[in-house]
């Protein structure tokens, strides 16, 4: 970007800045981005599904908030792909009402949607990825025809291949995804795992009586209760340890699924709905063990679980399934991975008896510290301005 112009950055990501109370790596950017003196504007862009001639009207139907923080969020109509991931209009042209000449314009991509809006010879192009969008249809499963699925995941390999071969910048959020990259664009990406805000596991933890209420002892699960998290683990978990309370901190994607029932149906499960990232340090404080339940799918092979640094930052000895990204992190009565159910079940058992030990509550802060969200949200933003 060139120097002597203010920037304006535009971030594309998959929902509204506010549709959950978890702050990702994207709104930390974000945040970050627009705190700079040399930034003009950021822009916050999500799609909205409406109908086909909404989406046709494309121009006509933008909807423009600006949100307390001063970033403006611009909703662009969508509907089943077509404009996000197929790109059948000229977005750049119909949204040039945003651009300007005076500033430098940086399109700064965390999910593939609206190709067309980055034009390479005008733009800073960055694709920052924490998601193997494109490899499974989890997050799709409902009442829609299997074709129309894998036909909808198409059309997302296809937006995320023509956004890593424009991109300037290349980051991953682990080497799975890293290696996903690097065979889109031809050309290496860097991998930056997710992060914790320490700022908030440094200070004392403010008083929660719904969490301290619950019998000890206590496993945590903290984060969105979806498709990729293993419910059967679980419920599983819950029936291995009986006299110990299973606590559930996170919003309920589908109220319906079987297993989210079975589980409210169980005397040992605790759920405490959502809870915003600022307040999940004043919960894990009561924490025991922190678990990461995950499905032995294509999808979670490539996740870099933010809950994973949250827990030990509490100084929560932590068990992993379903996440083998996290293996490089392992070190006993820290976290563990586990290739199985029972191999789960014994280091949960193993990390009961640790739970307290003083000198293992340091070493797993010591190993959040090393992964705090502030040096790595400047680490990349420093990386995208040094060329």
């Amino acid at each position: 970007m060139l120097k002597g112009k203010k920037n304006n950055y535009f971030i594309i990501g998959q929902e509204r800045w506010d549709y959950a109370a978890i702050k990702y790596r994207r709104h930390r950017i974000a945040e970050r981005l627009a705190d700079l003196p040399e930034t003009n504007q950021v822009y916050w862009i999500a799609p909205y599904q409406t109908t086909w001639k909404k989406a046709l009207n494309f121009h006509r139907h933008i909807i423009v908030r600006k949100l307390d923080n001063g970033i403006i969020q611009l909703e662009l109509p969508e509907y089943k792909g077509m404009i996000g991931q197929a790109g059948i209009l000229p977005i750049r042209k119909l949204m040039q009402r945003f651009f300007t000449a005076e500033t430098n314009n940086c399109i700064w991509y965390t999910y593939p949607a609206f190709w067309k809006l980055a034009a390479p010879s005008q733009d800073e192009v960055v694709y920052d990825c924490s998601d193997l969008w494109g490899s499974s249809n989890w997050s799709a499963e409902g009442e829609e025809p299997l074709w129309k699925k894998n036909a909808y995941l198409k059309l997302i390999r296809f937006a995320e291949q023509k956004i890593a071969q424009r991109s300037d910048h290349l980051f991953a959020t682990s080497e799975t995804l890293g290696s996903h990259l690097a065979a889109l664009a031809g050309r290496p990406a860097e991998v930056i795992e997710n992060g914790v805000d320490l700022e908030g596991y440094n200070a004392p933890g403010q008083s929660v009586r719904e969490a301290a209420d619950i019998p000890e002892p206590r496993l945590v699960f903290s984060g969105g209760i979806k498709k990729k998290i293993d419910l059967k683990l679980v419920r599983g978990t819950a029936e291995r340890f009986p006299t110990a309370s299973v606590v559930m901190i996170g919003p309920v994607a589908d109220e319906r699924d079987s297993d989210v029932a079975a589980l409210r149906a169980m005397n040992n499960v605790h759920f405490l709905g959502e809870k915003s990232s600022a307040s999940i340090p004043d919960y894990l404080q009561y924490m025991d063990v922190g678990l990461m339940p995950y499905k032995d799918i294509d999808y979670n092979k490539a996740v870099s679980p933010l809950k994973l640094f949250e827990y030990l930052a509490a100084g929560v000895g932590t068990v992993g399934h379903g996440v083998p990204t996290t293996e490089g992190h392992q070190h006993p009565g820290v976290y563990v991975h586990c290739e199985s159910y029972e191999m789960f079940f014994e280091q949960i058992e193993a990390m009961l008896a640790q739970a307290k030990s003083p000198e293992l509550i340091q070493q797993r802060k010591q190993l959040a510290e090393q992964h705090g969200w502030a040096e790595k949200i400047d680490y990349i933003i420093s990386a995208v301005h040094r060329n």
